[in-house]
């Protein structure tokens, strides 16, 4: 029993809290990682860019809960991330995320295949 409770707590101590990190990334791109309406292209050097730049946005990707996911894009937040220079590793995000942005990295390497099939 004291091995189980000293590993159990070994996990909680080694998890990352970034829930400030998550809030300001949320505020700062809300208009790129909104899921609706158009995707805004944020740039380098502005409020988004910045933000995220200076968080760990794996981090932020396995905080998002499932309220959070019903107004933010997990793959936006993926294009955030590229855009801004700081992309996500594929396979670092958990849940349901991960299966979406898998879908979506396959897709877009595989997107100029589609423009000539079509």
């Amino acid at each position: 029993l004291l091995y189980f409770l000293a590993l159990a707590n070994h996990q909680v101590w080694s998890e990352k809290d970034c829930y400030h990190e998550k809030e300001l990334a949320k505020i700062a791109c809300t208009k790129s990682i909104a899921i609706v309406g158009p995707y805004v292209r944020p740039r380098p050097g502005d409020k988004c860019c910045t933000t995220v730049k200076a968080s760990d946005m794996v981090c932020i990707c396995r905080k998002l809960s499932k309220e959070e996911e019903r107004k933010i894009s997990a793959v936006r937040l993926v294009d955030v991330a590229e855009d801004c220079k700081k992309p996500i590793p594929v396979g670092s995000i958990y849940a349901s995320k991960s299966v979406m942005v898998y879908i979506y990295f396959f897709l877009k390497r595989f997107e100029c295949y589609w423009d000539i099939v079509e």
